[in-house]
């Protein structure tokens, strides 16, 4: 599959979201699982804050297994708990590409992202966003979402 890889600009976005730890092949689990308990919190204290479909910001990966933040936005601050935290991520010019297939598939836009920049002398500067362009969470089905790596400053 050929990835159009382009520069996006990302917009401040306020979001209440859950981080974990996950095994690789468990991540769809613990994404399902967070976005459950998100939307439960959401339901509990503000539903209507609700403003786009789920994020996963994949912050890193160790022998321990990787390290994912499931975020849903929402249009206005609303307090977290002791599992849901509320936050801001930053306006930020990305490298970034559209995925459309099984999640698993998503290596290979990776991969293609990487090469991008790489060849147009861009570096990535912090942890990379799968942006989901659906409504609903990241799933083992046919689904579709902008890859972004947040990048450094020329």
């Amino acid at each position: 599959m050929g990835y159009e890889c382009e520069i996006v600009e990302l917009p401040e976005q306020m979001v209440l979201s859950i981080r974990k730890r996950a095994k690789p092949e468990d991540i769809i689990g613990a994404v399902m699982n967070a976005a459950r308990a998100v939307e439960d919190y959401l339901g509990r204290n503000d539903r209507d804050a609700s403003s786009g479909p789920p994020l996963l910001i994949c912050h890193g990966e160790d022998d321990q297994g990787v390290d994912v933040e499931l975020c849903y936005p929402v249009s206005r601050e609303i307090p977290g708990d002791a599992t849901v935290s509320f936050g801001r991520l930053p306006a930020t010019k990305a490298a970034a590409c559209i995925h459309a297939g099984p999640y698993e598939g998503r290596l290979a836009a990776y991969d293609a992202l990487k090469r991008w920049m790489k060849d147009n002398g861009h570096e990535p500067a912090g942890p990379v966003y799968e942006i989901n362009l659906d409504e609903k969470p990241p799933g083992p089905e046919e689904t579709r979402f902008r890859i972004a790596f947040p990048l450094k400053a020329p």
